[in-house]
């Protein structure tokens, strides 16, 4: 990584994108929300049923955060999505407390 430029993949792009949106900027809500989901524990969103495929996902997912907070540690400031460029579009639906999903697949 040189201090000028770093080069992220489409999933660090993504996990950016998400901590800006749902966690307003933060990674430690963002991971706490991660455990919490890998657990079986109450979380902010679910997109697919927990498995261990998803279980294996959160753990690479977590690895990545981690990555992208010691490049904020090197350079001093948060990496920003908005001054990444940005390849794909991401859509987040966010369903309040009082609609039912229905049943759910973990039961």
């Amino acid at each position: 990584m040189s201090e000028d430029r770093i080069e992220l993949t489409g999933e660090q792009r993504m996990l950016l994108q998400i901590r800006d949106t749902l966690y307003e900027g933060s990674w430690e809500d963002f991971v706490t929300d991660l455990r919490r989901r890998a657990d079986g524990r109450p979380h902010v969103f679910e997109t697919v049923a927990l498995s261990p495929a998803m279980k294996a996902t959160i753990a690479q997912h977590l690895g990545l955060i981690a990555q992208m907070q010691a490049w904020e540690h090197d350079l001093g400031h948060p990496l920003q999505a908005e001054l990444i460029p940005k390849p794909f579009a991401l859509t987040i639906t966010v369903f309040p407390p009082s609609i039912d999903r229905g049943p759910s697949k973990d039961h």
